[in-house]
């Protein structure tokens, strides 16, 4: 797994604000990687693993969240009574309704929230996310690890 410390450190200066943190990008930039990164950090910074909801929706043991209900409550059910919990979605375009999830579990001060989506294949539609960024006081950090390697040459 490369280390992707411009997109990593930008993460880590987000951690504990109260914005919902978006990585988007297109297939095969490292958006996934670059969440287990974080993941990686926050594991040697002290926070501890039940703290943490990591949830890839690619994998076949969440794919009985089908949608915005199940996925709320899959994540509240195991969010820490004591601590901040951090969570993080990786594919969650491909549960319905997610938004609307992600939105009612963002009025929880004790969460900080991660989620990842890969576009252009999703319906998510920039237009979507910058709607999201300002009527949700969320943050989109884009990476498009392929484009800047093309700008850097």
């Amino acid at each position: 797994m490369k280390n992707r410390v411009l997109y990593l450190n930008r993460l880590i200066e987000l951690k504990d604000k109260s914005l919902v943190k978006a990585i988007t990008g297109v297939c095969r930039c490292g958006k996934s990687s670059l969440l287990s990164l974080f993941e990686e950090h926050l594991l040697s910074i002290g926070v501890k693993r039940t703290s943490i909801i990591r949830l890839n929706f690619e994998l076949l043991e969440f794919d009985s969240i089908k949608d915005h209900v199940q996925l709320n409550e899959y994540i509240v059910k195991r969010i820490s009574a004591d601590n901040k919990t951090y969570i993080i979605l990786d594919e969650v375009q491909l549960v319905s309704e997610w938004e609307r999830a992600v939105n009612s579990l963002c009025i929880n001060e004790k969460l900080d929230i991660y989620y990842r989506l890969q576009w252009p294949t999703t319906k998510f539609r920039i237009i979507d996310l910058a709607l999201w960024k300002a009527y949700r006081n969320s943050y989109i950090a884009a990476f498009f690890q392929r484009i800047s390697r093309i700008l850097r040459s």
